[in-house]
């Protein structure tokens, strides 16, 4: 279906499509980094624990990292979803490539 809507724009919207991708992963992103540090908050008031400044913010790191590639990483990475930008633009596939390690 993406290749049948593809093949119906112009090479400049493909373009603007890809750009708009990655300004969506940014944004994601920021909400993430905010719901780790909630996570985190929340984990150990449950727990009644007490943490220095560093390991708070080693277990945020840890969770933003888990989030990261749940939620973003494992589909920029996925074989499919590269192999049909690869299709679309093949330019693309490896703006995507160079952005995922970010996010893994």
């Amino acid at each position: 279906m993406i290749e049948e809507i593809a093949a119906a724009v112009s090479q400049s919207e493909i373009e603007l499509a890809i750009a708009e991708y990655a300004d969506i992963g940014k944004f994601l992103d920021n909400g993430l980094k905010q719901q780790a540090e909630f996570n985190v908050d929340t984990f150990f008031r449950a727990t009644r624990r007490d943490l220095t400044k560093s390991q708070r913010q080693q277990a945020t790191d840890n969770a933003l990292k888990a989030m990261r590639w749940t939620y973003l990483g494992t589909g920029m990475t996925h074989p499919n979803f590269l192999a049909t930008v690869e299709k679309i633009n093949p330019a693309a596939r490896k703006q995507i490539e160079e952005m995922a390690p970010a996010f893994c």
